[in-house]
């Protein structure tokens, strides 16, 4: 992590905070980067995609380890598809592009689900998309993929 710089974030630290850090390129944000009052950025440019399954990339934003939640933007190629299957904690899924299918229900950029812990879905796009995915509660490091 490097210390981000009021020029480098835009703008002032806010009062009360003691620093911002910009997470190193490549590397996801972690529960050590908030270490004390510091708050901690991440640019999703500076991430590369990482292919999770054929015809699914994700890139890992913040990775707070067991209990402490994960935030990932994945990206479905158009066609890509999953078998059913379950995760252990809540997942929320707000579509930024293209179309998802989770077994229920189309979703289009600008919707949102939330499922609790051990719903049954699936995935699929026809066009391709790309969604921001929280992972919340505990057994964090279940979670895998809305894929």
């Amino acid at each position: 992590m490097s210390e981000m710089t009021p020029e480098a974030s835009g703008g002032p630290v806010l009062a009360g905070h003691a620093a911002a850090v910009q997470a190193e390129p490549g590397t996801a944000l972690t529960m050590a980067a908030l270490a004390g009052d510091v708050m901690a950025y991440q640019s999703s440019e500076r991430l590369e995609w990482v292919e999770a399954k054929p015809g699914v990339y994700v890139k890992t934003l913040f990775d707070g380890g067991p209990h402490r939640g994960r935030t990932l933007l994945f990206k479905l190629t158009p066609g890509a598809r999953s078998a059913p299957h379950t995760h252990d904690v809540i997942e929320q899924i707000y579509v930024l592009e293209g179309d998802f299918h989770d077994g229920a229900s189309w979703l289009r950029a600008g919707d949102m689900c939330v499922r609790p812990p051990g719903t049954v879905h699936s995935a699929s796009t026809e066009q391709g998309a790309v969604a921001l995915v929280i992972y919340a509660g505990s057994a964090i490091e279940q979670a895998g993929s809305p894929a």
